[in-house]
């Protein structure tokens, strides 16, 4: 979550502090706690991101934004539209409305990246 931009070291370091002094909070859950992810955002970049470079099927940008909590319908539909008018990429029209941070968009795109350099070196 770090390599993602979504956390800063202060805050892994505070949370880090707590969990030494609470031993039953998970890492992701102090996170929540202190209101600086979403549960779904602990859980995508926790659970399903190291998934993905797996899969067989890659799904768009905005499917993995809005499961990892970080995008919604609304937006995801606004961004659709100015992608058609502006001709930008997906994940630089969220950068720049100031919803992602590019660092998020670049982690997702190279576990997308890795998972299809590895199919194409098996076929």
């Amino acid at each position: 979550m770090r390599r993602a931009g979504l956390i800063s070291m202060e805050q892994i370091q505070e949370a880090l502090q707590v969990q030494a002094e609470s031993r039953h909070l998970r890492f992701g859950e102090l996170l929540v706690a202190r209101g600086w992810l979403k549960p779904e955002t602990v859980d995508f970049f926790a659970e399903k991101l190291p998934q993905v470079a797996m899969e067989n099927h890659k799904y768009p940008l905005g499917y993995y934004l809005k499961s990892a909590g970080l995008l919604d319908d609304e937006q995801i539909n606004a961004i659709l539209e100015e992608q058609e008018q502006a001709g930008l990429r997906f994940g630089e029209l969220t950068v720049r409305k100031g919803w992602v941070k590019q660092e998020t968009i670049n982690l997702l795109l190279n576990y997308t990246a890795i998972g299809a350099k590895s199919l194409s070196m098996v076929a």
